[in-house]
């Protein structure tokens, strides 16, 4: 059993909270499913307290000019706790709020019905273990998901190589490699030839940054080394929803959707992300991702393709007013040390 209070400025009551809470335990089955606990509450009279416990002194509210006021308010609820792999714990809350409206006004009702759920983001702040979780997550994928996927099919075989197309992969030459009249056209917009330049700016940038245009559609080429092993790199990338990228997603894009599902057997996910344009309606990019081991005669590369999870037919908007945007891009991951990994990116917006 546990005494609160709970303070109504507008009659400068204070409400006496006797709540009595009870636990009770979920057995789980194989892997810990439905494994849990549960916690309700519900406020009782002073009638209900056992005869040997402490009776609650409110002589120093009433002291202080303080109307201490029984029987007038009450919450009740229920924690409904979940097992998660990875040592994390699913949390569901729910509470309801009971109160004379001639001592409390419905506002300020709202405002203790808010505070009350605050219990929740306390939990998360005090035992949050993000890095931790995304760090097991990864090692899960590597060690477990990876050695036990199954063989890629034709349908995901087919999109990788359709992606390799639309992007002209190993077709588009760079610029130096073009002789004096190739360049030329390329310079007047005369010609069908593309070719990879230089981004201006990024001549001292990290990663190697270049650019094709054909109509209105540019295309991007970015390269880098990365100081980790490719495995590491590979399960990141594929872990779209991890903690880091989602709040790092709600600290750019504010609370907009952003959704991943992935069946660890297959070669192939889905991702939904919704970004915020200045001026003009949210984009919202839906996109499938397909991935393989072994790349161009390389066994231990891997590459991700990226293309529209959208069909023939599909609305150019969603419900909630995002236009639906088109996204294609092609990842290669190769080795180039024990932990160097070399990434290169084709990615073309529309």
């Amino acid at each position: 059993m546990v005494q609160s209070y709970r303070f109504s400025s507008m009659s400068n009551t204070i409400f006496s909270v006797l709540q009595r809470f009870v636990r009770s335990y979920r057995v789980g089955g194989a892997d810990h499913e439905g494994e849990g606990c549960d916690i309700a509450f519900w406020t009782i009279s002073k009638g209900e307290v056992p005869t040997n416990s402490n009776n609650v002194d409110d002589a120093y509210l009433e002291q202080n000019g303080l109307k201490v006021v029984e029987n007038a308010y009450y919450e009740r609820g229920n924690f409904n706790l979940s097992y998660l792999p990875h040592s994390q714990s699913g949390l569901i809350y729910n509470v309801e709020i009971l109160f004379d409206n001639k001592l409390l006004k419905l506002l300020s009702a709202n405002i203790r019905l808010q505070n009350a759920m605050d219990v929740t983001k306390l939990a998360a702040k005090h035992f949050d273990r993000s890095e931790e979780v995304d760090e097991a997550v990864m090692q899960h994928y590597i060690d477990v998901v990876l050695p036990n996927v199954n063989v890629l099919n034709l349908a995901e075989a087919n999109k990788i190589e359709k992606c390799k197309k639309d992007l002209g992969w190993g077709t588009i030459r760079h610029i130096n490699e073009l002789n004096a009249q190739e360049r030329a056209e390329l310079r007047s917009g005369e010609t069908d030839i593309n070719a990879w330049e230089r981004m201006p700016g990024s001549v001292n940038d990290v990663v190697e940054k270049f650019r094709t245009m054909n109509d209105t559609i540019t295309t991007v080429k970015g390269i880098v080394k990365v100081d980790e092993n490719i495995e590491v790199i590979f399960a990141w990338m594929m872990h779209t929803n991890s903690n880091e990228r989602i709040a790092a997603h709600l600290k750019n894009n504010g609370n907009t959707e952003r959704t991943l599902q992935y069946d660890h057997k297959t070669h192939t996910s889905y991702a939904t992300s919704e970004i915020p344009i200045p001026l003009i309606p949210n984009r919202q990019f839906s996109v499938c991702l397909t991935w393989k081991r072994g790349w161009n005669g390389n066994l231990n590369a891997y590459v991700i393709a990226v293309v529209d999870d959208k069909e023939e037919g599909d609305p150019g908007t969603t419900s909630n007013g995002a236009v639906i945007g088109s996204s294609t891009a092609l990842y290669t991951l190769e080795t180039i040390s024990s932990r160097v990994t070399l990434i290169t990116q084709i990615q073309k917006l529309i």
